[in-house]
C-alpha cells in the first residue's frame, strides 16, 4: 500500500538514518504440526474476532499462546512443501493476517497508522521471519502474494485497519479457498462503504483498495466497474465515473472506545 516511489525512497533514507528498521523475534514456543498450527489460528479468529471483523487486541495481547504457535509455524514453513497453489495461497493469506494482528500488539496498540511514516514502519521497515526468511508485510504482499495472480486476495488480506476488508472468523483453507474468496468478494463489493453508487452524479465511489491495486483488477476485466459488477448485486452502469473513498487507517479495535493503550 506504499505507492509513490520517490516518497518511498526518501522515507527509506530517513528510516536508515534514524535506525527505525527492526526485526520482530520469532515467538519462543514449541514448533507444532501444521494441523495444530491451523487449529491454533482458528481459535484466535473464533475467540478474538467479532462478527464485524473487529479484533479484541487487548484481550488477545494477554493470551498470545495460540497466535504465537501459528506464527512459529509460519516462521519455519518451507515454501517448497505446499501440495498445490491453493494450499500455498491459503497459507499466505492466513500468515499475512496473523502477522498484521501480531504487529498491532508488538507496536504497543497504536490508534491508527494514518501517516506515511507510520505505514512505512508498519508495512516495510518491520521485518519478521516468514517461511525461513526475514521479510516485511510489504514484501510478503507484493513480492509473493500478488504474484499468485488472483486479485481476490485484496478482499482477503487484512492490515487490521477499519478500511480493510472484513476479517473472517475462520482460516482460509486450500480445499475451500475458491469458495471462500468468492464469498469474501461478494461481501466486500456489496458493502456500501466499499461500493457506493450515486446516480445523480453518475458516479460510483469505490474502496481505495481498487485504486492501490488497479492493475491487479484490470488483469481480469477491462474496467474496475466490470470487475465490481461480477459481485455487486446492484449493477453499476459502465459509463459512470469512478472515484475512490479515502482509506480509513484507524486500527480496527472491537471496542470503538479503545484506541491505544
Amino acid at each position: 500500500m506504499l505507492r509513490n516511489i520517490s516518497t518511498v525512497f526518501i522515507t527509506i533514507i530517513l528510516l536508515l538514518i534514524t535506525g527505525c528498521s527492526s526485526l520482530i523475534p520469532v515467538p519462543q514456543v514449541e514448533l507444532v504440526s501444521e494441523k495444530e498450527a491451523q487449529q491454533a489460528w482458528k481459535r484466535v479468529l473464533k475467540i478474538y474476532v467479532d462478527a464485524e471483523g473487529r479484533v479484541n487486541f487487548r484481550s488477545l495481547g494477554k493470551k498470545l499462546n495460540d497466535l504465537n504457535r501459528f506464527l512459529k509455524f509460519v516462521s519455519e514453513t518451507d515454501r517448497s512443501n505446499f501440495k498445490n497453489n491453493s494450499d500455498k495461497l491459503a497459507f499466505l493469506l492466513n500468515a499475512y493476517n496473523a502477522l498484521s494482528m501480531s504487529l498491532v500488539i508488538t507496536k504497543d496498540y497504536p490508534a491508527d497508522i494514518d501517516s506515511f511514516l507510520k505505514r512505512a514502519k508498519f508495512f516495510a521497515f518491520t521485518k519478521m521471519k516468514i517461511m525461513q526468511e526475514e521479510m516485511s508485510l510489504y514484501a510478503l504482499e507484493n513480492d509473493i502474494i500478488r504474484k499468485e495472480g488472483d486479485p481476490r486476495v485484496h478482499v482477503a488480506l487484512n492490515c487490521m485497519s477499519v478500511g480493510c476488508p472484513r476479517l473472517p472468523r475462520e482460516p482460509f483453507m486450500g480445499n475451500t479457498l475458491n469458495s471462500q474468496l468468492e464469498r469474501e468478494a461478494k461481501l466486500f463489493f456489496n458493502e456500501e462503504r466499499n461500493v457506493k453508487i450515486v446516480p445523480q452524479e453518475k458516479t460510483v465511489y469505490l474502496s481505495q483498495i481498487l485504486d492501490f491495486f488497479t492493475d491487479d483488477f484490470l488483469a481480469k476485466k477491462p474496467t474496475l466497474i466490470e470487475y465490481v459488477n461480477q459481485y455487486s448485486q446492484k449493477k453499476i452502469p459502465l459509463d459512470y465515473k469512478v472515484k475512490f473513498t479515502p482509506y480509513n487507517w484507524t486500527v480496527n479495535y472491537s471496542d470503538p472506545n479503545y484506541l491505544g493503550k
